[in-house]
């Protein structure tokens, strides 16, 4: 990584102070979802033989609309330092350095229809009250999951699926 320069500690303070660290971890959550889901942002903006000129149109034509200021800053910032190429190594260390410094957990929340931003804040004060750690959310909606809710924190596993509830029920009338 010969062209890595930034100070993550730094991004995270500046992000905290601008109370943006939250939509910046949604984001680079959602950036995740869609590099594994859309291979022409791989093709688009990680191609090391497209130009800068390049990435930055297809990021402000195709990718503007998803992000948050913040995270969309930071991604025409990697393009044009010529470390896009680098982001799943930067983003890895930004989470490792933002688990150090504030000592969080991240959660996956699956469901089959999206949560609104009040669930969301339900779930995320119910892990903090559970973890006793601040927590991330990242909410993903599977069309196979039935019912209910998934969350995966840390190598924790909350199963609150309407499937789940009724095997419970299943068993306990089935014991009686």
């Amino acid at each position: 990584m010969q062209n890595f320069r930034y100070d993550l500690p730094m991004l995270i303070t500046i992000l905290e102070d601008e109370d943006a660290l939250d939509n910046f971890v949604r984001d680079a959550f959602l950036f995740e979802v869609l590099y594994r889901r859309n291979l022409d942002i791989e093709e688009m903006i990680i191609d090391p033989l497209r130009s800068t000129e390049e990435k930055l149109g297809w990021l402000d034509e195709m990718m503007i609309i998803y992000f948050d200021t913040y995270f969309y800053n930071f991604l025409r910032q990697l393009i044009i330092n010529e470390d896009i190429q680098y982001y799943e190594k930067i983003s890895a260390r930004f989470f490792e350095t933002l688990t150090a410094m504030r000592n969080c957990l991240y959660a996956k929340v699956t469901t089959a229809i999206p949560l609104s931003g009040s669930q969301i804040g339900r779930i995320t004060a119910k892990l903090r009250e559970l973890f006793g750690k601040q927590i991330f959310i990242y909410s993903n909606v599977s069309p196979y999951f039935p019912s209910g809710l998934l969350i995966q924190c840390g190598d924790q596993m909350i199963d609150l699926g309407g499937r789940t509830a009724l095997e419970q029920l299943n068993k306990k009338l089935s014991a009686k």
